[in-house]
């Protein structure tokens, strides 16, 4: 029987969707306008009909005029303080996962492979309630998937596909291993918040792994988001200011795409970014600048300037997320052997300079750089993590890698402790002593 995992990786301000025969490997993204990445926005026009996603995103400038309202980062709502925002946020996402992401499904189901079975697999935040995740499963109910629905913590998908991409590499240098317990940190930088997750990973004798003793920060409460959207409101503020605009030429979605497409790439190899092609075309129309495309440049010496606080902020919740899991866990007296960084916003090039920063415990890291993962299109790693963590990703050495077999156990029972702020699942072929337990070997 083949069964096909339908992943939703729902963010802040992106969400992943993609569907995998469970155990393959090659997972086919659903599109939104062509693009694997669905912004999660909704656009209610003036009439109250509603645009979704892309066609949504580029509505902006009218909202921007009065014309309709853009309403994005409701995914933040679900854990507002406020209980009116809160219910408008749980409003919004069941109305965007049943006019749009089921719909979009429906449109192009038929471009997943042949499957008689269907299960779709949604993440969430390790620190969630037991009711928040509930209310997300009924959320892809209603919106018209008929299937098995099942809750899945990032880091466990975060950890499965990062360790199945570079198994290989990890082995040959011989930092991964099989009777050993790693201790590992998540940095999972997205759209809205970043979250630190700190555990410890275990490689059994017959290659399977499980994670326990796990602990998310900021704590509920925290100050620090930490998140891309901020990078943006920066980047925003610093074109306003250099080149005299105002936020209704210049705003902070304009500021996003400048990043995502030049900013972070151009610094990466050390360029300089120029000012946005639509300040700079606005600018030589209505100006006698000559240098419009330097006015508004940004090469790493000014990013590191006006963002400094940002990544000090960053540094300093690593640090005392190390330092309080360090308290709560007192045999947590070794280095760090391995971090995982997902998400769109861990990309910068400056990540490594702050991990390099840390004290002693990132020892291990910063002298093995393989210890430091970061996978290639972070956007999708949970959307892909969720499609293989509980199928093999590590073999032994007398296994043959292509002889895989279906596991039959996809019932998966989700409890949330409140006092370890961890996931637990009552999965049948798990051991009973460990959290988050996924089997590698298991063909």
């Amino acid at each position: 029987m083949e069964t096909l995992i339908l992943a939703i990786d729902f963010g802040t301000t992106t969400t992943i969707v993609c569907g995998d025969i469970s155990g393959v490997g090659n997972p086919l993204f659903i599109k939104d306008n062509n693009s694997p990445l669905i912004p999660s926005v909704i656009y209610i026009m003036e009439d109250g009909r509603k645009i979704y996603g892309k066609f949504a995103e580029i509505k902006n400038d009218e909202a921007q005029r009065g014309k309709g309202k853009l309403v994005e980062n409701f995914k933040l709502g679900l854990i507002s303080n406020d209980k009116i925002l809160r219910e408008q946020s749980k409003m919004y996402i069941k109305d965007f996962f049943a006019n749009h992401i089921f719909k979009l499904y429906r449109q192009q189901k038929t471009d997943f492979p042949h499957h008689d079975k269907m299960i779709v697999r949604i993440s969430h935040p390790s620190k969630w309630s037991p009711e928040l995740c509930d209310f997300m499963v009924d959320s892809v109910k209603s919106s018209g998937f008929n299937c098995d629905v099942e809750t899945i913590p990032e880091p466990l998908a975060i950890s499965s596909y990062s360790l199945r991409t570079y198994q290989e590499e990890l082995r040959k240098l011989q930092i991964l291993e099989y009777e050993k317990v790693y201790n590992v940190l998540i940095c999972d930088m997205g759209g809205g918040t970043t979250d630190i997750v700190l555990c410890k990973l275990i490689v059994a004798k017959d290659g399977k792994i499980s994670i326990i003793e796990s602990a998310t920060y900021p704590e509920e409460g925290s100050q620090f988001m930490l998140g891309g959207s901020e990078i943006d409101l920066i980047l925003s503020n610093y074109i306003q200011s250099r080149c005299n605009v105002s936020s209704k030429i210049f705003n902070v979605r304009h500021a996003r795409l400048w990043k995502e497409q030049y900013v972070s790439k151009d610094l990466e190899i050390g360029c300089e970014a120029i000012t946005p092609s639509r300040v700079a075309d606005i600018l030589s129309q209505t100006t006698d600048i000559l240098n419009v495309d330097e006015l508004g440049a940004i090469d790493r010496f000014k990013f590191e300037d006006i963002t400094k606080g940002h990544w000090g902020a960053l540094k300093e919740l690593i640090e005392k997320s190390v330092n309080d899991y360090n308290l709560k866990y007192k045999e947590f007296d070794s280095s760090i052997d391995f971090v995982f960084l997902t998400g769109g916003h861990s990309q910068w090039y400056c990540i490594k300079e702050v991990i390099a920063s840390l004290p002693n415990k990132f020892d291990k890291v910063i002298k093995e750089p393989a210890r430091l993962i970061n996978c290639p299109n972070p956007n999708e790693t949970v959307a892909r993590g969720l499609c293989c963590f509980d199928f093999c990703m590590l073999k032994s050495n007398n296994i043959d890698k292509n002889n895989l077999r279906e596991k039959n156990s996809h019932n998966c029972k989700e409890t949330i402790t409140e006092s370890s702020s961890h996931s637990s699942f009552d999965y049948d072929s798990w051991k009973a002593d460990s959290i988050w337990n996924w089997d590698l070997t298991d063909f």
